[in-house]
């Protein structure tokens, strides 16, 4: 894809898009994906404000509420769909749950029980790893039970869209994904096809700037964290696949106030358990171009130093190289 792909961290509270858009040389117009801020997805003022390009909006909440009113036997279908996935993912968290417990309890007590063998750790942790991949598998099962549903964009009900958007997007310079509720985000981009139109804006030479939640759905699998819930110490869980825009690369918004990134066990335990996915953070002020290559992708920081950084095996936290340090 000779096109390029941009990962930003969170916007708030200091913006560095416009930035980004201005040494990319990018003048507009520019789409937007906002579908991830459901009832708020249309209010672009700020953005608009801040980037001070014109805009062209892909309202994907709206479109899929109007068909959903429109085309109630469509729609009933995806949302039986959906019902087997969440089941599905509610017996996955039962299930990670449990594992996960074994892991981190072996882990802990090999540090002063040396009777406890490394491979009985070995045994628990490819057993999390099994119930990642297993998740996916079922997904992809549950979603060919429902055929119509699989690329609902080629339906007559939907190609109208599909189109417009492809039309819309053929007239700009890149799209911006933003971020907001990433299942959601990534649910509508899914169903009207944006995964196949991003690589094509990509593939003619455009620009994808993603950032938080949007960054995530671009990436080949997403993967939901949280450190410190309110409800006690949370267990990182996949959500899904994603879009798929790059590989080899597992993305960490807001990593800063959500992992707990001191504790070299727990950046050991997740790094691992995703290797050999490299696992990169995206605090404010992060800027990381992704360059595709044979085995994975290349990455080029060009935001505020530390701000991306990446978990290494070993419970390393490591700040990627500034630009011209690309590996």
């Amino acid at each position: 894809m000779p096109g390029r792909i941009v990962l930003l961290g969170p916007q708030h509270p200091e913006p560095n898009l416009p930035a980004m858009l201005d040494r990319a040389g990018v003048r507009g117009p520019l789409a937007v994906v906002s579908a991830g801020w459901r009832y708020d997805e249309g209010h672009l003022g700020p953005l608009a404000a801040a980037v001070k390009r014109p805009l062209v909006h892909l309202p994907l909440y709206r479109w899929f509420d109007d068909l959903s009113q429109h085309e109630p036997g469509l729609a009933e279908e995806w949302h039986r769909r959906q019902q087997r996935i969440a089941a599905l993912k509610r017996a996955y968290q039962i299930e990670l749950r449990g594992v996960a417990h074994v892991l981190e309890e072996l882990e802990s007590r090999a540090i002063h029980d040396k009777g406890i063998q490394a491979e009985e750790i070995a045994y628990a942790r490819a057993a999390v790893r099994t119930l990642d991949k297993r998740v996916l598998q079922r997904l992809d099962e549950v979603r060919a039970a429902f055929p119509r549903s699989l690329r609902p964009w080629e339906l007559p009900e939907v190609a109208a869209l599909h189109d417009k958007a492809r039309a819309w997007l053929a007239d700009c310079e890149g799209m911006l994904v933003a971020g907001g509720h990433v299942a959601i985000l990534l649910n509508r981009m899914v169903f009207f096809g944006l995964d196949d139109l991003s690589r094509e804006l990509l593939e003619r030479g455009g620009l994808v700037a993603a950032w938080s939640g949007g960054a995530m759905v671009c990436s080949e699998r997403i993967v939901l964290f949280y450190d410190d819930p309110p409800e006690g110490s949370g267990d990182p869980e996949i959500l899904d696949r994603g879009l798929g825009l790059f590989r080899g690369l597992a993305l960490f918004p807001h990593a800063g106030r959500r992992l707990r990134l001191e504790d070299a066990d727990r950046v050991h335990r997740l790094a691992t358990r995703l290797h050999p996915a490299r696992c990169l953070t995206l605090d404010n002020g992060a800027c990381v171009e992704v360059h595709a290559t044979a085995d994975g992708c290349e990455l080029v920081d060009l935001g505020t130093p530390g701000s991306a950084r990446e978990l290494g095996t070993d419970g390393s936290v490591t700040a990627l190289p500034a630009a011209g340090g690309a590996r």
